[in-house]
């Protein structure tokens, strides 16, 4: 145990002192000078995962055969571990407008790569500092803050963009998601040449994800159909000096539409990424990158909510980098359309179907030009096992078009609706070739998945995921280094397993 976790530690024992009491229906005793402290929650939760990656998916993702972020096609292995977090968090609520939150715990990925874990990528249960006690959560919340329907929240930001409602925002999930610059600035994100196929799948070993902390203040007028956000995260991913900053600035406008189906919205953006780019281009090193989205969306509930059809699209514009031609513009695009269909069968069966079609821009240059093609965004889309995975894949998050097809069911095994199916299918291609001329690929490859949860009680629950990826010549030719037939044992399918538990209390 350090010096910075042990503080840490002695809360979590303090929380799991508090649990008897709590599980008695007893209150925690506060301050006799905190009379304000209406309601203290303690709560937690258990995740933990047994994972299988076939070698194709460790010799890109951090792994043991492969945890500096280099590649490693020829000497990757099949790989077995155990991952997951635990967590204590407690909820306080101050009279009727302040409440506040704080949750400390392992996690499950944190910081880049490295060759001594375990500073960095995914945290492995077994690994030394694999369950090394950090603050996951900690802000507070000011509600009617000076007029009605003000709301404002400071501290790590959980604040997203989600058009539709379902936890998978395509274009802004800061919390969860990796830097925005990755997609702009890292050994890959070629502005000056053809991305690589080797070199783009190496970004699945930079695992991560933000911990943006600034503020967000909110209005939802009472009666109102409208509502709007300020947010204001000036450390996305802190750096020292302001300039070394990543920064997230931005202006999302929500309106109702509850007249054509309840739920149904439009959401409108304006953001700026601001962020040091320092090798976007050899010999550069600019603080000014200055990226603008701007776009939106709309989901739409017909049918008393048996069909839900939805649509997005954001355009990038702005100064990426400073460049030998001159400045760098951002011009990346991005886009997406769907529906699901949920009906009941049976006594009663509910079954659900979708489709969804989606466009990310990539960048095509084989010469220096004066546009950075490539969409970049803080994308939480985690449909496909081992294409977009955040934490088990490869995240594969820009320069990607396809559709997925998804369907599922719930049954009822040990209780009422307990079991739930679902099957994913992703047809998918790079929207621009990788790799360098003659041996240029965009066939990302066919995914299949079946996912099944079976919740025991409300508060445990099993999981199994299954995913297959088929006829991948891109991954193939990642394998290859570029140079078909150099690496005997490259594959173009790839197979990830995970049977995991969630407790929560």
């Amino acid at each position: 145990m350090n010096a910075h976790t042990a503080p840490l530690v002695t809360l979590a024992a303090v929380l799991a002192a508090a649990l008897p009491a709590f599980a008695q229906d007893r209150p925690i005793a506060t301050d006799k000078d905190k009379a304000d402290t209406v309601k203290v929650t303690v709560s937690g939760d258990v995740v933990l995962d047994y994972v299988y990656r076939s070698s194709e998916i460790t010799a890109w993702t951090d792994s043991e055969s492969n945890n500096t972020g280099a590649g490693a096609a020829a000497t990757s292995d099949p790989e077995n571990t155990f991952e997951g977090h635990i967590a204590a968090r407690i909820d306080v609520q101050l009279s009727n407008k302040i409440s506040a939150v704080l949750e400390i715990g392992t996690k499950r990925v944190d910081g880049s790569p490295s060759a001594t874990p375990p500073d960095g990528g995914i945290l492995r249960w077994g690994e030394q500092g694999a369950l090394d006690i950090d603050l996951r959560e900690a802000n507070v919340t000011v509600a009617d803050f000076l007029v009605e329907g003000l709301k404002v929240n400071l501290g790590l930001s959980n604040w997203t963009f989600d058009i539709r409602g379902n936890g998978s925002p395509f274009a802004f999930a800061p919390r969860r998601s990796q830097t925005i610059e990755r997609n702009f600035d890292s050994i890959t994100a070629l502005v000056n040449g053809a991305e690589t196929a080797d070199g783009r799948l190496i970004e699945a070993a930079f695992v991560d994800e933000n911990e943006p902390v600034g503020g967000v203040i909110s209005f939802a007028p009472p009666q109102g159909a409208w509502s709007i956000d300020i947010v204001i995260l000036p450390a996305t991913i802190e750096g020292g000096a302001a300039s070394e900053d990543e920064a997230l600035y931005a202006v999302d406008f929500w309106y109702s539409l509850e007249s054509l189906g309840k739920g149904s919205r439009i959401g409108i953006i304006v953001a700026l990424s601001a962020f040091r780019s320092d090798s976007l281009v050899a010999g550069t090193d600019n603080e000014d990158s200055r990226v603008w989205t701007i776009g939106g969306g709309a989901s739409l509930n017909f049918m008393d909510g048996a069909l839900n059809v939805y649509v997005e699209a954001y355009l990038q514009r702005g100064q990426v980098t400073e460049g030998a031609l001159g400045d760098v513009d951002a011009a990346g695009r991005a886009f997406q359309l769907g529906l699901v269909w949920r009906h009941t069968v049976g006594n009663p069966l509910p079954i659900w179907a979708g489709l969804n079609y989606f466009f990310i821009s990539g960048d095509d240059d084989t010469a220096a030009d004066d546009e950075a093609n490539r969409f970049g965004a803080y994308e939480g889309v985690n449909d496909l096992l081992i294409l977009e995975d955040h934490y088990l894949g490869f995240d594969w998050d820009s320069n990607y078009t396809g559709f997925k097809i998804s369907a599922g069911t719930t049954f009822s095994a040990a209780a009422e609706r307990d079991l739930d199916v679902a099957v994913v299918v992703g047809i998918t291609r790079a929207a621009e070739e990788v790799g360098a001329a003659p041996n240029e690929e965009d066939q990302l490859g066919n995914e299949v998945d079946l996912k099944v949860k079976w919740a025991l009680t409300k508060q445990f629950s099993f999981r199994l995921s299954i995913g297959m990826l088929f006829g991948s010549d891109v991954l193939e030719n990642a394998m290859d280094s570029g140079v078909p037939g150099s690496n005997p044992d490259a594959e173009e399918n790839a197979s990830l397993w995970l049977l995991g538990f969630d407790l929560k209390f």
